[in-house]
């Protein structure tokens, strides 16, 4: 069973197109535009999504703009359509446990109207799943999640209102007596990331971090600078064997220690920042890389989460790209509205000073 622990503060959590070439030892992705030329290799209907997938919303479409050169009502129009926030890669929360056979996917998908969760996963312990039903029925949304090598797992859940955050643990892992202490702060942010043989590291807030012993010298001597030149973390990634993966806002991007393969998709110049890296935890076989707009798995990542991450980079990018058009559509209402309005009102004081006359 899983550690409960309550906090009284809600978290707030949230992480162009470019011509991907085809890599042998890695799942085709589309060249030419990460969207358009992705349905070329797509079937002509959509993907089979797995059975546990809950895609219950359907693609809103684009309104089309008026032709006719008619004067339209003037009529106040109603209130601004809320825009989707982008990019795709940052509503993606993936963890691996020792194989590419062992994963989570948590997609936080939204079309303007309505936001929810999607979740996706494979072989997880029971205890995760027990915990992710739990949450799931009482209507909570998973803002942080951990998953590790040796099946230890950490979950932290808000309700949808936002007054409380919840963390569980697992409870057979060593270390959680420790990360109990770290993770019982108020804190607008907290990011786990496992290793092997038991290692950990906590980020908390912009810069705070916490983390076992073993974890690399390197790494936390980098760590340290950001935190005192007060810069921010976007994410860390504990490797296999000695590696990392780190980005920030003072020392940039890098990856050490990883297989070859890994190393050269996160050194290709693509123009699309990368958000995560994700590999399994016994050989980094399987890897994940998430970008902005698109991303790229190698061939030992189950096909049925390579198929999920591709439909939802392309549907969310198609309910972003329609809600802009919604919000575009409203202004120009507006603009219109204000210009009828001001003839309206000249042509009422034309009215009065020729009653006057």
């Amino acid at each position: 069973a899983g550690v409960f622990i309550r906090t009284t503060r809600a978290l707030f959590c949230k992480t162009s197109s470019f011509s991907v070439p085809r890599a042998a030892g890695t799942h085709s992705v589309p060249s030419g535009g990460p969207f358009a030329a992705a349905a070329r290799h797509m079937p002509s209907s959509s993907p089979a999504l797995p059975q546990h997938a809950t895609m219950n919303r359907l693609e809103p479409s684009p309104r089309k703009p008026a032709t006719s050169r008619t004067p339209q009502p003037a009529v106040r129009p109603a209130t601004a359509p809320r825009p989707v926030a982008g990019p795709e890669g940052g509503r993606i929360s993936l963890q691996m446990g020792k194989s590419g056979d062992e994963y989570l996917l948590l997609l936080d998908e939204d079309d303007g109207d309505d936001e929810w969760q999607t979740r996706s996963s494979s072989s997880l312990p029971d205890d995760l799943v027990t915990q992710l039903d739990r949450l799931q029925a009482a209507n909570h949304s998973v803002r942080e999640v951990g998953l590790g090598p040796a099946g230890e797992w950490f979950v932290h859940g808000v309700a949808c209102d936002g007054t409380g955050a919840y963390s569980w643990w697992d409870g057979d892992f060593a270390a959680s007596r420790q990360l109990r202490q770290c993770t019982g702060e108020l804190q607008v942010r907290l990011q786990l990331t496992f290793g092997e043989d038991g290692r950990w590291l906590l980020l908390q807030g912009h810069n705070g971090f916490a983390c076992s012993e073993h974890v690399n010298a390197a790494l936390q001597a980098r760590i340290r600078r950001v935190h005192a030149k007060k810069g921010s973390f976007g994410c860390v990634r504990l490797l296999p064997g000695d590696g990392y993966f780190i980005t920030d806002d003072t020392e940039g991007t890098l990856l050490f220690g990883a297989r070859a393969d890994l190393a050269a998709e996160v050194c290709r110049p693509t123009g699309d920042p990368i958000v995560d890296v994700v590999c399994d935890g016994t050989d980094g076989a399987a890897w994940v890389v998430l970008r902005r707009n698109w991303f790229r798995a190698s061939a030992a990542v189950a096909p049925a989460l390579s198929e999920r991450l591709c439909h939802f980079y392309i549907a969310q990018h198609q309910r972003r790209r329609a809600r802009e058009s919604l919000v575009l559509a409203y202004h120009r209402g507006a603009s219109d509205f204000a210009r009828a309005r001001a003839a309206r009102e000249r042509a009422r004081w034309q009215r009065k000073l020729r009653s006057c006359g």
